[in-house]
């Protein structure tokens, strides 16, 4: 007959170490490693936590792990969390070719749009590659992030009267800082804010005292300057020139960030465009734009661009007996509403000749030169296709629309909140219902690609063309709601309990 097989006996198992799964595996690297390869980020944060023994075998591990997970050297999980969340994140590292392809307009051969267009490093910051030695793993970058920075436009804190004793805590968008409500806020010294329900820009801004308002995410928790960078340098007359990157679908950010420098401005009419495209096909050889306005449509019909004036221009800076040039540039923000945006970056130019005792401040070659490194900053509310839109802290006002009855001055001053810009195309008096539903439904779904590009005005000379540099790009989803219902403590122990609940793993 055929022999029975001996019954197989299983191994015996030893007891957890102290009770404990995660101690036990900590004990074997190669499962911990595993562990490590397949927890998110924000888990990882959070196991890191739970003793002193099981950070450091999980710390020595990390780096490996997260070189075999395709991270960049030297990123922070909290960096990491927020990029495994993100509908895109362009960091402008290795591979940028692969994801990104060359523009639909394209120059004859014989004339080049762009003297440069490539992807460069910046200086290390923060526990970089550059950092570690030949042949080690670059440690991870730090995820702690400041909660006691002032307030500033584009945060976003939770929220709640101090009339109340205790209660949930709605997330906000901070807008602008407001004029002091009354005599006694004043006589406090208590600043005041004009914020917006986060995600919501139906209704009209109102105003939030600062000792009422728990930082959640700040601006200045990005990194100053980006790691790598896109060199655009040069220019083409055909707009969506440059590079163009597909989204793989339509998609509805609650918020797009990015930075960007004017490394040298242009002599000659040109403007860098950050296009976020709805149209079902790529746009090729568009010569111009139109902006609109609330009453005549643009065109492109989808215009939905970022456009960073690259031109220095000149004017009267003067004030008393000081005489001086002010050189500035232009930011624009172009919808297919109509409803633009615009704000001025301005530089103190020199003095003229004999006025005032004070030295030059700026000579005009100098101002040709570089800015620092400006913050973009995009919030989003779909529902009621809307945006707000910051540059370096400043909110983006509409052209033209100061409210009738209201000076320029009582606005700017804080007496009135930033309003939310409207995008959506039935905004427009002029638009047939039948155009403007096919291209609000368009709108409604999603953008769907992205274009990096300069515009050169068509007799502009290509030798004058600016150099404009691009990092650190963020496409991320709306925030989720964010309620805590906690006791209405007012002090930091509460924004401190509340990063260390949030860890690395995001804002």
């Amino acid at each position: 007959g055929i022999p029975l097989r001996a019954p197989v006996q299983p191994e015996p198992v030893g007891a957890l170490q102290d009770d404990s799964l995660l101690l036990s595996i900590a004990a074997h690297p190669h499962l911990l490693s595993s562990l490590l390869l397949a927890l998110p980020a924000a888990d990882i944060a959070r196991l890191l936590s739970v003793c002193p023994s099981l950070h450091a075998d999980a710390a020595t591990l990390l780096p490996m792990t997260m070189r075999l997970r395709g991270v960049t050297p030297g990123s922070s999980l909290r960096v990491v969390s927020r990029a495994e969340a993100a509908l895109l994140h362009e960091d402008f590292s290795s591979g940028f070719s692969s994801r990104w392809e060359r523009g639909p307009s394209a120059p004859p051969p014989s004339r080049a749009a762009y003297r440069l267009l490539e992807v460069t490093p910046g200086p290390s910051w923060g526990g970089g590659a550059s950092s570690s030695a030949p042949g080690r793993e670059a440690p991870l970058g730090s995820s702690a992030v400041s909660f006691s920075l002032p307030l500033a436009p584009g945060c976003r804190a939770l929220h709640a009267p101090s009339s109340q004793q205790q209660g949930e805590r709605a997330e906000v968008l901070l807008l602008a800082k407001a004029a002091a409500g009354s005599l006694h806020a004043a006589w406090r010294g208590v600043a005041q804010w004009w914020v917006q329900p986060a995600g919501d820009f139906r209704g009209a801004a109102f105003r939030a005292s600062a000792s009422d308002l728990v930082l959640t995410f700040h601006p200045s928790w990005d990194p100053p300057r980006p790691r790598h960078f896109l060199r655009v340098c040069g220019g083409w007359h055909m707009n969506f020139s440059g590079c163009v990157r597909e989204f793989g679908g339509a998609v509805r950010p609650g918020r797009i960030s990015f930075s960007f420098s004017l490394a040298r401005k242009s002599s000659t009419r040109a403007f860098f465009n950050v296009y976020l495209s709805s149209a079902a096909e790529r746009y090729a050889d568009e010569a111009v734009f139109y902006a609109g306005s609330p009453d005549h449509p643009p065109s492109p019909p989808d215009v939905f661009t970022f456009l960073a004036g690259t031109r220095l221009a000149a004017r009267d800076g003067s004030a008393g007996l000081i005489e001086r040039t002010v050189y500035e540039t232009e930011n624009q923000l172009w919808l297919p509403s109509g409803h633009n945006g615009s704000c001025r970056i301005r530089q103190p130019g020199a003095l003229k000749e004999g006025h005032g005792p004070l030295q030059d401040f700026l000579s005009q070659e100098e101002a040709v030169q570089g800015d620092g490194w400006q913050r973009l900053q995009m919030e989003f509310d779909w529902a009621a296709m809307r945006v707000h839109c910051f540059v370096n802290g400043e909110a983006m006002r509409k052209e033209n629309a100061f409210l009738p009855g209201v000076s320029r001055l009582e606005q700017f001053a804080g007496l009135i909140g930033p309003e939310a810009l409207p995008f959506g195309p039935e905004a427009h008096e002029t638009v047939s219902e039948d155009e403007g539903g096919a291209l609000h439904a368009s709108l409604r779904g999603g953008f769907r690609r992205i274009y990096l590009f300069t515009w050169l005005e068509a007799d502009g000379d290509p030798e004058e063309a600016p150099e404009v540099r691009i990092g650190d790009m963020w496409v991320e989803p709306g925030p989720a709601p964010r309620r805590a219902a906690l006791p209405l403590a007012k002090a930091g122990p509460v924004a401190e309990a509340a990063g260390q609940d949030e860890g690395a793993g995001g804002e």
